[in-house]
């Protein structure tokens, strides 16, 4: 696949100036393979509160060789971004590219002066320019950096604190002079800046956030476990619970067929009893109560002299009592009787 561009060089100045409202956040030198042309790319970075409408860069060139590249007699070229609208907080430039000679290989650029939307100039100042260092950008997880962060931050700490004999780099990417205690970026004071941004500083929170981190995760094992622990007591007395009535249901069934038992064999009882009385009553009309009155009833009958009567009821006795020895004596009676009545041939 063929490459329509080379980057033959990519990087961040470290020189710069303190205080600028614009930032040159990366310089890449590219070659056009298809053209054979050299271009340069910058990114700028607005780090003011305005809208900014053109941008002047200054561009001085050199060779492979370390020669002075010119243009025009000059070894210093100057590039006007101009017609722009450039947002606060925002980057521009990277893809706008500026034809240098063929011969450049090696370039450094300075910005010159800033107009804003509200018509302001600002003019760099040389003595302003400062050696940089490379700023790292806050390590830990994205939980514990939002813990970095303030509702009053004007800008977001992104950077380690940095500094040298020269100037200050604040977390926000800010560069300050020495002499400078207060960043001219996001406001905050060098001196909290470093306590709380400084490596060591960011190292020593990270570990403290971490341990606390681990301390609210143990508690909440804790709560969870407690928790896990109470449902399932509550869940250990609630099948307690079922039981117990389940218990108590079975033992109600258990009373329940018990007293259904026993009223059953009490009306077995009484039905009993009553067949027993039925069957002692029945004895008795049959056996005593009855033949007793037909056998007073055959007494009264051979007292009246009807013997013929008398001796039928005592045979339909059978037995009872001297019910045979009554069948003779009215039998005797009888004989005497009609012996009395002179009817002999009856009486034998």
């Amino acid at each position: 696949m063929m490459t329509y561009f080379e980057t033959l060089s990519r990087f961040t100045p470290d020189v710069v100036e303190a205080g600028a409202p614009i930032l040159i956040s990366e310089v890449a030198l590219i070659k056009d393979t298809v053209d054979n042309e050299i271009l340069l790319r910058i990114t700028l970075a607005n780090s003011s509160e305005e809208s900014v409408i053109a941008v002047a860069a200054q561009i001085k060139m050199w060779d492979i060789f370390g020669d002075e590249v010119s243009v025009n007699g000059s070894s210093v070229m100057d590039y006007v971004y101009q017609d722009i609208s450039f947002a606060p907080r925002s980057f521009f430039g990277n893809t706008v590219p500026i034809k240098l000679p063929d011969s450049v290989r090696k370039v450094d650029v300075k910005i010159t002066r800033v107009v804003f939307s509200n018509g302001a100039v600002w003019k760099s100042v040389l003595e302003n320019y400062v050696h940089v260092q490379q700023q790292d950008l806050l390590e830990g997880t994205d939980d514990f950096l939002e813990t970095l962060r303030s509702p009053e931050d004007k800008l977001p700490p992104i950077f380690v604190y940095a500094e040298n004999e020269e100037c200050w780099q604040c977390t926000c990417g800010g560069v300050n002079r020495q002499h400078v205690n207060q960043c001219y970026r996001c406001g905050r004071i060098k001196t909290v800046c470093k306590k709380e941004y400084s490596a060591d500083s960011i190292h020593s929170r990270f570990a403290i956030y971490l341990e606390e981190k681990e301390r609210l995760a143990e508690k909440q094992r804790k709560i969870e476990e407690a928790r896990r622990q109470a449902e399932a007591e509550a869940q250990k007395i609630k099948q307690q619970k079922e039981e117990e009535e389940r218990r108590i249901q079975e033992e109600k069934k258990r009373e329940e067929a018990k007293r259904a038992e026993r009223k059953k064999k009490k009306i077995l009882g009484i039905t009993g009893g009553l067949v027993i009385s039925c069957v002692i009553v029945f004895f008795a009309l049959t056996k005593i109560i009855i033949p007793y009155n037909q056998y007073n009833a055959a007494v009264s009958l051979l007292e009246r002299g009807d013997f013929e009567a008398a001796i039928a009821a005592f045979e339909a006795m059978d037995g009872y009592k001297d019910s045979n020895e009554q069948i003779k004596e009215c039998k005797y009676r009888e004989a005497f009787s009609l012996k009395d009545n002179r009817q002999y041939i009856k009486a034998i």
